[in-house]
């Protein structure tokens, strides 16, 4: 009699305990939300290759992986190209940095009109 109850027992906690697993396998289910589609642009010539559409969706998952740690390293070049014009700028003498920016005003087309008063026709 003992090994029945027993048998019982543990026939039910072995039911709780899967039908908590399915419970849970199926509310996993439920959150996830169904796969979004990402956009994106293929590199050059590969729209030639016949691509699937799972193909096309892991260039472009793989790409926008990459696309935000490009920008943070993009912004820190940035960053270090400003510091090293404005280090290099204190070499130079104030004429010299006058000099410069006429140099460069020729090289800007229009840059240079900006200074000049517009003519009156």
């Amino acid at each position: 009699m003992v090994y029945l109850r027993l048998s019982i027992a543990f026939l039910i906690v072995g039911m709780l305990v899967m039908g908590g697993i399915l419970v849970a396998q199926e509310t996993k289910k439920a959150a996830d939300p169904p796969a979004a589609r990402v956009k994106g642009q293929l590199p050059q010539n590969w729209s030639k290759l016949g691509l699937t559409d799972q193909q096309k969706q892991k260039a472009y998952t793989i790409q926008a992986k990459y696309d935000k740690e490009i920008e943070t390293l993009e912004a820190q070049l940035r960053d270090l190209r400003q510091k090293e014009r404005m280090e290099l700028a204190t070499v130079l003498t104030e004429e010299q940095k006058k000099r410069l920016r006429e140099l460069l005003a020729e090289k800007v087309p229009g840059a240079a009109d900006d200074r000049k008063p517009p003519d009156k026709n």
